[in-house]
């Protein structure tokens, strides 16, 4: 099957998921969650996760600047991966902020656990997709390719932040599944650049 049918029956699937937890799934789940986990150890565990995840931004900063040091201690390729990850990261930033503000999706808690409200407000602060999870797809997705050995670790950092974001009610199921989406596109958009350019750059 060709490439490009292949990742439009991604897409497509990804969105069916996205309709199908936004129509069955997202409401239930957010009570369900509130009535079991709120303020129990898990919840407050999560919470803590959460916030270490909510740093991702500045932490790409860092890593940015971190790997243009690295680069002249060690060979070309390891400070690249540095930057490839992050480009990835800033990218998922930059478009799920976006979205958010396009769609305008009111917040589990406290537009609908507290007043029940669901309608879209476009051009208002949403919360649709998941930045957090964005960002984390999308650099997990740059370290799964570019760091195989370490794949345990990417699994558990990548597992680890949805479950956070949804234990707490941070976000519908759907934003998880779109950002987790986002994330992944924009990560293999990253390869794809750095790729390019280090094929480039290795032209006469």
């Amino acid at each position: 099957m060709p490439l490009a049918r292949q990742r439009l029956l991604l897409l497509l699937f990804c969105i069916l998921l996205i309709a199908i937890a936004g129509v069955l799934l997202d409401r239930p789940l957010a009570l369900w969650v509130h009535d079991r986990l709120y303020q129990t150890t898990l919840y407050l565990v999560a919470m803590q996760v959460f916030a270490l995840y909510d740093l991702a931004g500045v932490a790409l900063l860092v890593v940015t600047l971190l790997a243009l040091v690295i680069r002249r201690s060690r060979p070309a390729g390891w400070g690249n991966d540095f930057v490839t990850a992050a480009t990835a990261g800033l990218a998922a930033l930059i478009v799920a902020e976006s979205l958010k503000i396009a769609i305008g999706r009111p917040a589990v808690y406290p537009d609908f656990l507290v007043s029940g409200v669901t309608g879209l407000r476009p051009f208002h602060k949403g919360v649709f997709p998941s930045a957090t999870t964005a960002i984390v797809t999308a650099i997990v997705s740059v370290a799964w390719r570019l760091r195989p050995r370490a794949r345990a670790l990417w699994a558990a950092v990548f597992l680890a932040a949805p479950l956070a974001i949804l234990i707490t009610n941070s976000h519908w199921l759907s934003d998880v599944i779109a950002g987790g989406w986002l994330g992944a596109a924009l990560g293999v958009w990253a390869l794809r650049v750095s790729h390019l350019r280090t094929r480039a750059s290795e032209l006469p």
